[in-house]
């Protein structure tokens, strides 16, 4: 079973818990966030798994 923890990357005090937890984690970050290269270094250093949340929406929305 895996536990993918997802969003990260908007505030770092609400990842707080989550980094602490003492099992292996998989926490996916977005990109380019006020917060995302902390929380991903912070995470990493934690011991857990750190996957990148790549948004996949077009640039122009006529696209879709």
């Amino acid at each position: 079973m895996a536990l993918i923890i997802d969003d990260w990357g908007y505030d770092t005090p609400a990842a707080n818990p989550m980094i602490a937890y003492p099992f292996p984690l998989t926490m996916a970050v977005l990109p380019h966030l006020g917060a995302s290269r902390e929380l991903s270094e912070r995470i990493h250093r934690a011991g857990h798994e750190v996957i990148l949340h790549q948004p996949m929406e077009a640039l122009d929305a006529s696209l879709e």
